[in-house]
């Protein structure tokens, strides 16, 4: 065999093992997101309940928001409070991060002993508004 065609045939395999090691870069990783938990909250009047954000693995701190604090009032750790009947949206944000949360807030039940007269059912309540022993 010729030097030329020896030197042919050793560049056309360099170049073949050449093109089946290329190998395209690893999509970059997601973006990180936080997500609120629970993610769906319904409590009544005056309830509570705590939200918390995770997802992340920093610890960030939250700052918490309500679209409506008439209906939902939320303080500084994402302690949530129920303040009157109807619908909102809670946000927590986390430096460049957010996430939101729908609440409901439904009527506190009416605790009044029906077989207490209307003019005695203060008087069938307990201080915690718990129908008394007769």
């Amino acid at each position: 065999m010729s030097k030329l065609r020896l030197s042919v045939l050793v560049a056309a395999a360099g170049i073949t093992a050449c093109s089946d090691s290329i190998t395209e870069p690893p999509p970059p990783p997601p973006p990180p997101n936080i997500v609120i938990v629970p993610n769906r909250v319904s409590l009544t009047v005056g309830e509570t309940v705590l939200l918390r954000i995770s997802g992340i693995s920093t610890r960030l701190t939250a700052i918490w928001t309500s679209e409506n604090p008439e209906v939902a009032a939320v303080a500084i750790g994402g302690l949530l409070k129920g303040m009157q009947a109807g619908h909102t949206t809670i946000t927590a944000r986390a430096g460049e991060l957010s996430a939101s949360v729908e609440v409901t807030v439904v009527a506190a039940p009416d605790t009044a002993d029906s077989a207490c007269p209307s003019w005695v059912a203060s008087r069938c309540l307990n201080p915690r508004g718990r129908p008394r022993p007769f």
